[in-house]
């Protein structure tokens, strides 16, 4: 069958909730064991009952905050000695301060890079020994249609995007002699509570983004975690460094 992770063992950043709770789902769907990471473990526990529900015993939850060097390092240990191994890792945290680029400052650009950038690549970098022990495996980083496109309020946290994309490539192409595929997974408009706290603080967005939305309604979660297990599969062993745009036509119609 299609798109089968049987055996295979996942971390999903930000499986609380939205976006990593679909991908969570539908991996676990497939046949994956997972393991959710947050810094809200009470809104991790309940993620984790949940999905029980849906492959019991196949489920681990741990905190995880990506600003903090020995929460990552724990997190590293916790898996090393979980075992069997780490096959699929999926960068999906993130924290976004709307602001005019005229009034960001330091403060907010350092909170969007230190989480959302740098925070991410200490991850996979104390992670790699274990895709590497288990002879490769895949990184799954969770991008966003702003990579490319530029609107209002969200100049930080499009340049950590395009930051991430970059990154992207480069595990790409100096990890593939490890067997790593790395590549990039870029939502459009999705359907989240991240999307409605957004909506609220910027009103105009709503009006500005079904404009731009050629198939004319916002994405579900689910339609993320579909395409996660695409490329978490052996179906996309040959696929690295690459961008998979899921953005009900925004990218194309540029």
């Amino acid at each position: 069958m299609l798109f089968r992770l049987d055996g295979k063992t996942a971390l999903i950043t930000g499986g609380g909730s939205g976006i990593g709770f679909a991908i969570a789902k539908a991996m676990l769907q497939q046949g994956a064991s997972v393991i959710i990471a947050s810094r809200n473990t009470g809104r991790l526990a309940a993620a984790a009952e949940k999905l029980e529900s849906v492959a019991p015993g196949k489920v681990t939850f741990a905190p995880l905050d990506l600003k903090n060097d020995a929460s990552i390092r724990e997190l590293a240990a916790f898996l090393e000695k979980r075992g069997p191994g780490l096959d699929i890792l999926v960068n999906n945290s993130a924290v976004l301060h709307l602001a005019p680029l005229e009034e960001s400052n330091a403060s907010m650009f350092e909170d969007i890079f230190r989480t959302n950038v740098a925070g991410m690549l200490k991850l996979t970098l104390a992670l790699l020994p274990l895709l590497k022990a288990g002879g490769g495996g895949k990184i799954i980083n969770v991008g966003s249609y702003v990579e490319e496109i530029v609107r209002p309020n969200v100049a930080l946290y499009a340049a950590a995007k395009g930051a991430i994309r970059q990154l992207t490539k480069s595990m790409a192409v100096e990890w593939a002699r490890y067997n790593i595929q790395a590549n990039l997974l870029s939502p459009g408009i999705i359907a989240t509570e991240f999307t409605a706290n957004t909506m609220q603080k910027d009103p105009k967005w709503k009006e500005f983004c079904e404009r731009r939305i050629p198939l004319g309604r916002w994405g579900r979660a689910e339609d993320i975690g579909g395409c996660a297990v695409f490329l978490a599969s052996r179906e996309a062993d040959y696929m690295t460094g690459a961008q998979l745009a899921v953005d009900g036509g925004i990218l194309a119609s540029l």
